[in-house]
């Protein structure tokens, strides 16, 4: 059994991104995947599709353990293969969806967030399928919650349709995807809060310098200090615009 686990550990590396020190868009990269079990359900990918545009995308399989690694499996091949034919973050979700509802026969699902950063038009695209907030820090350290808008999680209804949610880009954005894992090791005894560790999150990026890697490295932290029973899979994807 453990042998087959550490296989199954290494086999779902091979289905996350390498992310290259280099782009289209010269932007910074943090991307950080902390399964709660040998191997998790959380996913991300960043594909840089030339000029200046990147997409970037996150997402959570219901569940967890060696069920929910194989559905991420899934939806990692099909997100790569689809990703390069979508128009928009909207358009890919929702082929996306109509992919995993055809094939899904229990009652898994999958939240997720796609978000396209178009440079050359100074711009963020986000489209968001029933996934966590993610948070927009200015240079100025304002911090803000996006990507409001949201349509049903994956697999759920077949045709599903996602709207789209345009925020303009400024110089030096630093834009922070999660998976619920992160605010679950942020929901300790601290200010209350509507939404379990977001308060928390906003706190956290708030109050660290303006640096992405900082900020990961702050996060990193407070999840090896965390009792690993307690934590549910953690995924974390930066982008920090230069």
């Amino acid at each position: 059994m453990e042998q087959d686990l550490s296989a199954a550990r290494e086999l779902q590396q091979t289905f996350l991104p390498e992310v290259p020190r280099e782009n289209s868009a010269g932007v910074r990269i943090l991307t950080e995947y902390m399964p709660a079990y040998a191997v998790g359900g959380d996913f991300f990918d960043l594909l840089d599709l030339g000029n200046g545009r990147i997409l970037g995308v996150i997402g959570d399989v219901s569940g967890k353990g060696v069920t929910a690694a194989l559905t991420m499996a899934r939806v990692s091949s099909d997100l790569r293969r689809l990703a390069t034919e979508a128009s928009g973050p909207a358009e890919l979700l929702e082929r996306l969806n109509h992919t995993l509802a055809t094939r899904i026969r229990d009652d898994r699902f999958v939240t997720a967030l796609a978000v396209l950063l178009d440079l050359p038009n100074r711009r963020w695209v986000f489209a968001n399928a029933g996934h966590v907030l993610p948070l927009l820090r200015r240079s100025t350290g304002v911090v803000s919650r996006v990507a409001y808008s949201s349509g049903p999680p994956l697999g759920i209804v077949a045709h599903a349709q996602y709207r789209e949610e345009v925020i303009s880009v400024a110089s030096k954005d630093i834009l922070l995807l999660a998976t619920d894992g992160v605010f679950e090791i942020l929901s300790a005894s601290r200010r209350p809060c509507s939404t379990m560790g977001q308060c928390q999150f906003t706190d956290l990026v708030s109050g660290a310098p303006h640096d992405v890697d900082e900020i990961g490295a702050r996060i990193r932290a407070t999840a090896h200090a965390s009792t690993p029973s307690s934590r549910d899979d953690l995924t974390l994807l930066g982008i920090q615009v230069a």
